[in-house]
């Protein structure tokens, strides 16, 4: 064995000094749950097995395009199949202790889709079979309400200020299905539209109000990331990419984009200015895909899904982008929201 000198010494030393500090323990984490969906090791492993029985069947996908972009329809949230030994379950998880807990009151297949300011309540959507509304549930008492109602089907929705609501709805125009952004005003007014279409996504309200984001889709397959005024004005693309979210402060954008580099391609986190400005990177990245990120609410851990091989897995990351780990100890997870 090569005998090391001071400074290599020196050196090695610092390197675990270095590593140790970015180690991520539970201690370090906040207290704030995560709510997600649920699906126990069991219903993973069938989930799993299901969905690359199905994806042979169709055409080719990009690998992620896939895990994401389909799982509605597995799950029932689009109108597909909803199989009621595949449906997770919306779940509370405890990022320090590793607990997971189930929504009270929240039926099963409930996917989360926003928290309110205080926490008292969350937004989730739920399928029928035939269309998909939104809901809130609130965690004292576990009361239901519904927050969309009618024909259409909602795919997205995300509280605002002052009562205010964004979603996803789903309809027929000219003959043609689009998926096109709502918002409205005021609690309980009529929503109006503030998108094009026709393959809208993921609307989120800055923390001030002052802008809605969402992705929007192309017939090739391409996704970017719009901003826009709640009443429709000002729309501008401003990133390549899907799952949007601000962090608490509004002075940052957490998204998922294709990312090609010595690993191949895939999806990655990356982190953005409000307008577009200051595209990083958040982290070296992985071999896995790296999907729906959400931060956390002190603005220091972004939560996310690793997709590989069909299994996801619910994870962490530093905002630096300095280190991950897991946090779910038992099945698999999706749809975070902190």
């Amino acid at each position: 064995m090569p005998r090391l000198g001071l400074l290599g010494l020196l050196a090695v030393a610092l390197l675990s000094s270095s590593c140790a500090s970015f180690a991520i323990s539970r201690t370090d984490l906040p207290e704030d749950p995560i709510a997600f969906v649920h699906h126990s090791p069991e219903q993973a492993r069938d989930l799993a097995e299901w969905q690359e029985r199905v994806k042979n069947e169709r055409e080719p996908t990009r690998p992620g395009v896939f895990h994401l972009d389909t799982l509605p329809d597995l799950m029932g949230t689009r109108g597909g199949p909803s199989p009621e030994r595949l449906q997770g379950f919306l779940s509370l998880l405890d990022p320090r202790t590793g607990v997971v807990e189930r929504v009270e009151g929240a039926p099963r297949g409930a996917v989360p889709m926003d928290w309110s300011d205080d926490h008292t309540r969350l937004a989730f959507l739920r399928s029928d079979g035939r269309s998909s509304q939104a809901f809130e549930v609130r965690l004292e008492g576990g009361t239901v309400q519904p927050l969309t109602r009618g024909p259409h089907s909602h795919h997205s929705v995300s509280y605002g200020p002052g009562g205010r609501v964004t979603a996803v709805r789903t309809e027929r125009v000219s003959g043609r299905t689009r998926a096109r952004v709502y918002a409205t005003s005021a609690h309980g007014a009529r929503p109006r539209v503030i998108s094009a279409g026709p393959m809208d996504a993921a609307a989120v309200w800055s923390p001030d109000g002052e802008w809605i984001l969402y992705a929007s889709g192309s017939a090739n397959g391409r996704w970017r990331i719009f901003r826009v005024r709640p009443d429709g004005s000002e729309r501008q693309a401003i990133a390549r990419g899907q799952d949007p979210n601000f962090t608490p402060k509004g002075d940052w954008v957490v998204y998922s984009a294709e990312t090609r580099d010595s690993l191949g391609s895939r999806w990655q986190l990356w982190r953005m200015r409000p307008d577009g400005s200051g595209k990083t990177r958040l982290g070296s990245g992985t071999p896995a895909d790296e999907r729906q990120p959400v931060v956390s609410p002190d603005g220091e851990w972004v939560a996310y899904v690793a997709l590989e091989e069909n299994r996801r897995t619910l994870s962490v990351r530093r905002f630096d982008g300095s280190a991950s780990r897991a946090v779910l100890e038992h099945g698999d997870g999706f749809a975070p929201q902190w």
